[in-house]
């Protein structure tokens, strides 16, 4: 199983203030939304907050509102208890498949933010 930990950046732009997501995958990747997590065909992907992420909740982590699964989901992913952590599998395939997947979590301070990093089963071996 790959779990990703994520967090927010404050990114200051003039007078204003956005949110940059950063993502880390127990694979050693890591970056902002153009994170590209590399999972296993038949495995799963965990997304869990960092302590001190600035995150208050994941509101919901899907692919697109057509297909909320995708290619590389079995599933939409879902929330696992009251936890602030999401689950899925993914399927199994023996080619590569790759989707960009959304991701929408509110900020301590109760800004809701959406963010499209990506995902990929890559070629067998």
């Amino acid at each position: 199983m790959v779990t990703i930990f994520l967090r927010v950046k404050i990114v200051k732009k003039g007078k204003n203030i956005g949110y940059e997501l950063f993502l880390r995958d127990t694979n050693g990747n890591s970056g902002n939304h153009t994170h590209k997590a590399i999972v296993d065909s038949g495995s799963k992907v965990a997304w869990e907050l960092e302590k001190k992420s600035g995150i208050k909740d994941i509101a919901r982590i899907w692919v697109s509102d057509k297909n909320p699964a995708g290619k590389v989901f079995k599933t939409e992913p879902q929330r696992v208890g009251l936890r602030k952590i999401f689950i899925v599998d993914i399927v199994e395939t023996r080619k590569e498949l790759e989707d960009e997947y959304f991701i929408t979590f509110v900020t301590d301070n109760g800004t809701v933010v959406s963010i499209d990093p990506f995902i990929r089963i890559p070629p067998p071996r």
